[in-house]
């Protein structure tokens, strides 16, 4: 039999019993309390947001495009993609026969002309030497210099051997009418000397004559004797004028070859000069064509992008030739955003960039700033619009992550730091955004 107080127990259930009785109220309760601590976090837990792109690391100021603006036949390739080059060092080498032809025969007209301005300038000052001076041998070299200055040489020692020749013709004329002169002089001397003698003896005659001493025909000789010595002497003194006529005339004929000669030496003078200088013009973008064979780096750098690979092909004008990546440029990440996420880019903002080229699990994530964003969108090759972001490593994050090198060209994966939100404004987004849409009046 059993006891009442066990009947009285079975009789009045404690509250765990009911719930024990009836499992899905304790269920109901616990997800209950499961969705309250969800909603609770969801609404209160922050989530960081970002936008994800796929970049490209370049140069901050991009590649230096090696061109040539007449492009021309490839002779030589002095460098290959990877090789280091300083400023100004020859990469690529063109053929060019006719600015080779071109400049060659003007530096040769130039060179010729350059040695006879040397002569002519010497025969206007009546040099009995020509040398050609160190400036042109050291401009042109002494193989072009010397054959030009031979063959003015000849013509120097032409000239003025023929110059000497007339003077010296001249000379002796000049000294033939001195020894005629001084004849003439010697002979005029002895006349004047005859004359006192006979003037003497006449006078003498002449006395005596009055004293009937001597003939009058024989005073009559003296006076034809005196008479012919006097016209003797007055045809001498002619002669003698015209020995001095004649020495002018040698003279002034001397001096009119000396003129000449100068003369036509200071026209040509001038006439050489005008020439070189016209020559010296065209000869200076010859020689810039010249030095343009060889295409020179802009810059130090790495070269990269080459077009051409073997001699012989041929690069059109201003063709890119290669580029050449700055030595010591700052690299950027350069990367495409999606247009609807232009919204949440500003500069300034903060990225977190990997690049895919090292091991994600070594090689930890780098910090680093955007610094441009598009003012526009732009369009790729298949018409897809996005908006250009660049984004520059912090140098401090790119040591501290200890990443042997990065080389432009590297792939990096984006990650724009946005303003964060919690989960539960990402599960709403969606249905608000929705609802936003349709709820307007079409």
């Amino acid at each position: 039999m059993t006891s009442p107080q066990f009947s009285r127990v079975r009789t009045h259930p404690t509250p765990s019993d009911k719930l024990i009785a009836h499992p899905g109220t304790w269920g109901a309760l616990m997800i209950l309390l499961t969705l309250l601590v969800f909603v609770l976090w969801a609404s209160m837990a922050p989530l960081s947001g970002a936008v994800v792109a796929v970049g490209q690391v370049k140069p901050e100021l991009n590649r230096k495009a090696v061109q040539h603006p007449e492009g021309g036949i490839i002779k030589q390739l002095l460098v290959k993609d990877g090789d280091r080059v300083a400023a100004g060092q020859a990469v690529v080498e063109l053929e060019s026969v006719s600015t080779d032809a071109n400049h060659q025969l003007l530096r040769e007209l130039a060179v010729f002309e350059s040695v006879r301005r040397e002569r002519l300038d010497a025969e206007q000052q009546f040099l009995v030497r020509y040398a050609v001076g160190p400036d042109i041998r050291n401009r042109y070299g002494d193989d072009l210099v010397l054959p030009a200055y031979q063959r003015e040489l000849k013509i120097f020692q032409i000239r003025r051997s023929s110059r000497d020749q007339q003077l010296a013709s001249l000379e002796e004329q000049l000294k033939a009418i001195e020894r005629e002169r001084q004849s003439l002089q010697s002979q005029i001397k002895a006349h004047h000397e005859g004359l006192r003698l006979i003037e003497e003896e006449l006078a003498m005659n002449r006395s005596l004559q009055s004293q009937q001493f001597v003939a009058k025909t024989r005073v009559m000789a003296y006076e034809r004797a005196m008479a012919d010595h006097q016209s003797k002497l007055g045809e001498h003194e002619s002669a003698v004028a015209r020995t001095e006529q004649r020495w002018n005339d040698v003279k002034l004929r001397m001096a009119l070859i000396r003129n000449d000669y100068q003369r036509v030496a200071s026209e040509e003078y001038k006439e050489s000069s005008n020439r070189l200088a016209e020559l010296r013009e065209r000869l200076r973008p010859a020689e810039d064509a010249l030095q343009r064979k060889a295409v020179t780096a802009p810059v130090a750098g790495q070269v990269v992008g080459s077009r051409f690979h073997a001699p012989g092909q041929v690069a059109g004008p201003r063709d890119v030739l290669l580029e050449i990546v700055p030595e010591g440029e700052s690299l950027i990440v350069e990367a495409q955003v999606a247009v609807d996420g232009i919204n949440d880019l500003y500069i300034g903002q903060g990225a977190d960039l990997r690049f895919t080229a090292f091991r994600s699990r070594t090689t930890p994530i780098v910090r680093g700033t955007v610094v441009y964003v598009s003012a526009d969108a732009l369009a790729d090759k298949n018409g897809v619009p996005f908006y250009l972001v660049q984004i520059r490593p912090d140098p401090a994050a790119l040591k501290a992550a200890d990443i042997p090198s990065v080389q432009p060209g590297m792939a990096a994966e984006v990650f724009i730091l946005t303003e964060g939100r919690t989960a539960l404004d990402y599960l709403l987004s969606p249905i608000t955004d929705t609802l936003r849409k349709s709820m307007r009046e079409p």
